[in-house]
Order: structure tokens, then sequence, then C-alpha cells
């Protein structure tokens, strides 16, 4: 299995008057949006700080504040009404990427009994409602009608120790 790690950015706000009510995404451009009950606007997006190495692996986040001010300024140019917005904080967190954005479903096929779903490539919020019940029937042996097969964790090949941690690729072999 093949997963990069990202650390994704997020950028806060302070609070500001209503100007919208659903999350927003953006077809074709880098765009997460929504704005809180207090008034404070959440923008994200997928630009990535960079990722910090400890000596196990992928240890923390670091945000790139060039791409921070890209983010915010495609928020603005969708959302006028942020370009008075005064950002509070950014900051990013850990996401487990694969080659293709799908993430990795079903069981082993090196230890059976152990079943994965991992790799959510910045979809894990979205997805978690549809993965619980998923894997768990998965895991009682209840049959069930989504075909699995195009998030098979062998679908890249089995596992190749090959790769540098410098470049930030980590290849999981479960």
């Amino acid at each position: 299995m093949q997963l990069r790690t990202a650390a994704l950015q997020m950028i806060v706000t302070a609070r500001m008057p209503a100007f919208v009510d659903p999350v927003v995404g953006s077809q074709g451009r880098k765009l997460s949006l929504k704005q809180t009950a207090a008034g404070s606007v959440v923008i994200g997006g997928a630009y990535e700080g960079d990722v910090r190495l400890g000596s196990n692996g992928p240890q923390l986040g670091v945000p790139r504040a060039g791409r921070a001010a890209s983010n915010l300024a495609n928020a603005v140019s969708l959302f006028p009404a942020l370009r008075a917005a005064r950002v509070t904080r950014i900051w990013t967190g850990l996401e487990g990427m694969t080659p293709d954005g799908l993430p990795y479903l079903g069981q082993s096929q090196r230890i059976p009994g152990l079943f994965h779903a991992f790799g959510f490539s910045a979809h894990g919020f979205a997805l978690a409602p549809l993965i619980g019940p998923l894997i768990a029937d998965l895991l009682e042996g209840k049959r069930n009608n989504h075909a699995l097969a195009p998030f098979a964790p062998d679908r890249f090949g089995r596992f190749d120790s090959a790769g540098s941690a410098q470049e930030n690729a980590y290849k999981i072999g479960l």
C-alpha cells in the first residue's frame, strides 16, 4: 500500500457578520469554507504545509505562509466579504493521501481478520458516516451491496520497502 503524508492547512478568521450558511466547496479550485455559528470562518482547500519527520515518520505539520495567503486570496475571490477578515490562526493537520485519492477499505491480504479503513485523502469527515457502518458490517461478516474493489488495499500491488522518508512517501505493508 502506498500512503503519502500531507500537512493540510486550515485558516480561521475572527468573528464577522454572517454571509454564508452552508459548507462550501468549489469545483476546479482548491477551496473549502464554512462560517461557524459564532461568525468565524474556517477556510481550507488542500493547501499543503511542510511535514516534519520524527524518528518514527511524520510527526507534525508546519504551515507555509505563502500557501495560506494563496488559500485566503482564493476564498476572497469568491467571497469578497472576506477582504475585511482578520486571520486569527493557521494550523496544519496530518492526512494520509493515497495515489488515487480513494481510501483503502477491505480485508488485509496478509493478515486474516484485519480490515483496513484509512487513507481518506482529506475526505474522512465527509465519509465517516458511511464508512463506519460499512466496516462494522465487514467485521461482523454481513453482506452489503457496496462494490469495494476500487478501494482494495492491494490495488497498487504488494508492499515495496523502496522509497525515501525524505521524499515523504510512506509505503505501509499490512
